[in-house]
């Protein structure tokens, strides 16, 4: 039912380019894991409660599209 597309180790340097980028908001992992899957997967909007996900981008210019309760 559920498949895991992500993998740690080769994205690594991305997840660093991208905690460099947005060390001033203080991302963790999992922002940073799900910024790199929304760029693998543009097709899927980013289901979170996280206001920060208004302000990461991805491909570093483009929002990413999110989906956000009580909106």
């Amino acid at each position: 039912m559920l498949r895991l597309e992500f993998d740690l180790d080769s994205n690594r340097s991305r997840l660093e380019r991208l905690a460099k980028r947005y060390a001033a908001r203080s991302p963790d992992l999992a922002d940073l894991c799900l910024i790199c899957l929304s760029e693998r997967f543009r097709e899927f909007p980013i289901l979170t409660v996280d206001g920060d996900f208004r302000v990461y981008r991805r491909h570093q210019r483009e929002a990413i599209p999110v989906l956000m309760p009580n909106e």
